[in-house]
């Protein structure tokens, strides 16, 4: 609490004798009232140097990663090309690197044009300038970007999974909390069921009729080891891909040696797990219906967004 009550204090103050900090606390002030944009404050943070940025956040009595998820600048807001975004992922017509880069690399025209129609109608309707809407467009892409390359959801809002019920559980639904908790009550889920999904690169959701359990990694390696170790069992897998000698003569360091061909053959055991997930079926005795997700899209299984329930 000693750092936020230092930044509060900081915002209060009106002679600042460094002026990296008086111009960072005034951009601040500025998206505060609204009378600036997010990307203001993150272009100035994206320009100092490491020197900089590390007096500053001393200044601040911040420690890095520990504050605005590691970042001076909180997460840049621009509605109308997440729609746009969000838009294009569920059509899955462009992967999400391609997409974000394309913006980046994009003219000013192309921006404000009906390639991306939501920014065009904002701008024509003065919600912001062209020269506004182009550099939160690009500011916003290389957030989005970034925030991939780190193994962040770009779809952050699956962070829920459910049944029907004990007798109806053949269907998993997928989506999120606050998104369900604000519709009608009759659209609702029972609680009791509910689960919340912690936040990953890889969510493995499993279910049978007395409801849904997870695990999340936030690599493709500690995914495959992992849901193998905790969920699958290695036998299986030291059988299909013939390396039971190898196995028997390392003695108790077998998982070392499974480990290791897993590592060297990881594409291979993760489109084996993926069959797995496909063949997967929840019952009422022993088997469950799994689903996988990376970065908040289906890879394998079926699952149902709650948005679409009563569709």
């Amino acid at each position: 609490m000693k750092e936020l009550y230092r930044f509060r204090q900081f915002l209060t103050e009106g002679d600042f004798k460094n002026p990296i900090l008086d111009k960072y606390l005034k951009l601040k002030k500025s998206i505060d009232n609204k009378t600036v944009f997010d990307y203001e404050l993150s272009d100035f943070i994206n320009n100092l140097d490491n020197t900089e940025r590390e007096g500053l956040e001393s200044d601040l009595g911040l420690e890095r990663d520990t504050f605005y998820g590691g970042r001076l600048f909180e997460a840049i807001d621009f509605p109308e090309l997440e729609d746009e975004f969000e838009g294009a992922m569920d059509a899955m017509v462009v992967e999400p690197k391609v997409y974000l880069q394309d913006i980046i690399d994009a003219s000013a025209e192309e921006i404000v044009s009906d390639d991306y129609y939501e920014i065009m109608n904002a701008v024509e309707q003065g919600v912001y300038s062209e020269d506004e809407a182009v550099k939160l467009a690009k500011a916003w892409a290389k957030e989005k970007l970034s925030n991939l390359a780190e193994g962040k959801l770009l779809k952050e809002n699956i962070d829920m999974a459910t049944i029907l019920s004990h007798d109806d559980y053949k269907e998993l639904y997928i989506g999120n909390r606050a998104e369900h908790d604000a519709s009608h009550e009759e659209e609702q889920f029972s609680d009791e069921y509910i689960i919340d999904i912690k936040p990953g690169m890889y969510q493995m959701i499993y279910w049978d009729d007395e409801g849904p359990d997870h695990i999340v990694f936030d690599n493709k390696l500690d995914y495959v080891l992992g849901s193998i170790a905790n969920f699958w069992g290695e036998d299986q897998f030291i059988e299909k891909f013939g390396i039971e000698d190898e196995v028997n003569a390392a003695g108790d360091n077998w998982e070392s040696v499974f480990d290791k061909h897993v590592a060297d053959n990881l594409d291979m055991y993760y489109e084996e797990l993926n069959k797995y997930i496909n063949n997967s079926e929840a019952d009422g005795d022993s088997a469950s219906g799994i689903v996988l997700l990376q970065n908040g899209k289906v890879i394998a299984g079926e699952a149902i967004d709650i948005s679409t329930r009563f569709d």
